[in-house]
């Protein structure tokens, strides 16, 4: 294992729920990012990896969302079912009218979650209490048994 490779995982393995959605986030963005440049680009042949890549880590979001247990939760679902139905149909007609529209979203909900990190810190104490949501950890974090890990996260509503 290399020492970069190690640094990543260490970092995921200690970081908070809004960290982890953030850094899900961050990576959607550069993918999104790249897709769209290999489309502008000479080789858009290119753009098809990190566009996959960039729903996997949508599907990662909208599964570390519980539908139904807060009208935010809700809306939240539904922002990433929008840029998971973007990108599909981005792919299927090759549209980069369609990245450029996820990537502004994507960049919204990022300094949404960097608000959150900062507000919450980055350690589970500094979380405050005021309301509380269940996130669950993204499928590559999942325990040995196969399922998802749940963690409660303190959000000030």
């Amino acid at each position: 294992m290399n020492a970069g490779h190690a640094y990543l995982e260490t970092k995921i393995a200690t970081a908070t729920p809004q960290r982890l959605r953030l850094m899900l986030i961050d990576g959607a963005l550069r993918l999104a990012r790249q897709a769209a440049e290999a489309w502008a680009g000479t080789n858009p042949g290119d753009a098809l990896a990190p566009l996959i890549g960039c729903r996997s880590i949508v599907a990662e979001l909208i599964a570390g969302i519980r539908a139904g247990s807060s009208p935010l939760a809700d809306k939240v679902l539904g922002i990433y079912l929008f840029l998971f139905q973007e990108l599909t149909e981005a792919q299927l007609r090759k549209d980069v009218a369609r990245i450029g529209g996820v990537i502004r979203v994507l960049e919204e909900e990022r300094n949404t979650w960097q608000e959150v990190c900062a507000t919450l810190g980055d350690r589970p104490e500094d979380s405050g209490s005021h309301f509380t949501e269940e996130i669950v950890a993204p499928a590559f974090l999942n325990t040995s048994s196969g399922t998802a890990q749940r963690e409660s996260v303190s959000f000030d509503a």
